[in-house]
């Protein structure tokens, strides 16, 4: 995914970047899903780092449904990702809660307050 430099627009041009960046790599999710991910996705200054990348992929699939075709496909980008490494501690704690929830060792979805507060 294309992660532009976003980090001097408004909060409106800013969502309608991250929203765009996010049809062109996965265009069979839903407007809403991507809507709520780009609103909540932190800006992004000069190079994106692995953490800005981890939470824009985070927001898209807390708000995918896991039915959703392209779930598998947002996942193994966020993992491609981990595998690289996080600078924040609490991402590879989130990551490692979002596999078990992916392998279906539990049910919930974790969320990313429970780990960075």
């Amino acid at each position: 995914m294309k992660f532009e430099y976003n980090e001097n627009l408004s909060l409106m041009e800013k969502t309608e970047l991250v929203a765009t960046e996010i049809k062109k790599q996965y265009p069979e999710i839903d407007d809403l899903p991507v809507v709520m991910s780009a609103l909540l996705s932190s800006p992004i200054d000069d190079k994106p780092t692995n953490d800005e990348k981890f939470e824009r992929y985070y927001y898209i699939l807390k708000h995918l449904d896991t039915k959703n075709e392209e779930y598998l496909h947002v996942f193994n980008d966020l993992y491609n990702v981990y595998e690289d490494g996080f600078e924040s501690k609490p991402y590879n704690e989130c990551m490692e809660a979002i596999i078990k929830f992916v392998a279906k060792e539990t049910t919930i979805f974790p969320d990313l307050a429970d780990y960075i507060c």
